[in-house]
């Protein structure tokens, strides 16, 4: 940590930063703040090989992401882009990294693996302020339990309507109708699915996804 983020972060510095991940317990003991009470000027305080997420308060540490996460995030990407540059209108998608602040308590900054945004009022010149109309999170094992229930409370809670999760360890994409209320639906990674936000009409290519998983399966470690 640079010496300028640990002035930033207080006298406690480096120490005063408790995070945590998935299926462990924070770490860091801290005399300065807990859980629950960081905001986004200690998320901007820290140094930016450090990447984390704040949700309500809470610091979560993001890890690197495995090289299948990237190439499906990537894919995932070039099929919303293209087909919403076909469609025309204000509606773009994006990819991670970008900071996106949900609500007004200044508790809360994320960045989803893959989103698509239409409201362009939300956009500002350092990310989004306010809820993407549609996101989709790879589920990778250090993110996994986050994602599919803080992360899902929040986006509920803050107005995304649509959200997705591939999870890779299942082989299944995980839909959620946040906006209008339908089951959940969990289905194999196979054919084609259209998003509830567009009736259908912009699809994933689910087969497409597969082939990566496979082909990644014979990466060496």
């Amino acid at each position: 940590m640079s010496e300028k983020s640990k002035k930033d972060l207080g006298s406690a510095g480096q120490d005063a930063l408790i995070c945590i991940k998935d299926g462990a317990p924070a770490y860091g003991a801290s005399g300065w703040k807990r859980q629950g009470e960081y905001t986004l000027d200690d998320y901007y305080a820290l140094p930016d090989d450090e990447p984390m997420e704040l949700i309500d308060g809470v610091f979560y540490d993001m890890g690197a992401p495995l090289f299948v996460h990237q190439d499906l995030a990537g894919e995932i990407f070039l099929q919303l882009q293209i087909q919403l540059r076909e469609r025309g209108g204000p509606c773009k998608a994006q990819i991670s990294p970008v900071d996106i602040i949900l609500g007004e308590d200044r508790k809360t900054i994320l960045q989803p693996d893959v989103f698509i945004l239409c409201d362009r009022s939300k956009r500002r010149k350092w990310g989004v302020k306010g809820a993407p109309d549609f996101i989709l999170e790879i589920l990778s094992p250090s993110t996994r339990r986050k994602d599919m229930t803080v992360k899902y409370r929040k986006y509920k809670e803050c107005g995304v309507r649509e959200y997705w999760m591939l999870d890779i360890r299942e082989r299944k994409m995980i839909i959620c109708d946040l906006e209008g209320g339908k089951p959940e639906r969990i289905i194999p990674l196979e054919g084609q699915e259209g998003l509830l936000i567009y009736q259908g009409e912009v699809k994933l290519n689910l087969d497409a996804m597969a082939v990566l998983m496979e082909e990644y399966e014979n990466i060496p470690e």
